[in-house]
């Protein structure tokens, strides 16, 4: 399950589903940030890739497709909202 996490000042945890550039490929970015001091502080970004995956080799316990993660990344500057992160840094 997926969800999303918001305050009242800033959204914290988010989610963008897309294709990559190279295969087409479904992949899952999720940006989310620590709320150690509320929602309201500004902090770094950290923004975690995920592709989707078969499940060839048959491994018990896996779904058929699962997202796996393939890259993490933290975000040069600190911000109160994932989306000003994620337009700032990714989508430029």
């Amino acid at each position: 399950m997926v969800r999303s996490g918001e305050g009242a000042d800033c959204t914290v945890t988010d989610y963008i589903l897309t294709k990559t550039n190279e295969d087409q490929a479904l992949e899952l970015l999720k940006a989310s940030r620590p709320t150690t001091d509320g929602y309201g502080g500004e902090h770094t970004v950290t923004f975690e890739f995920y592709k989707l995956t078969r499940n060839d080799e048959g491994i018990p316990g896996d779904p058929h497709r699962y997202w796996q993660r393939y890259k993490s990344i933290t975000s040069k500057q600190k911000y109160c909202d994932v989306h000003n992160a994620m337009k700032a840094e990714l989508l430029k």
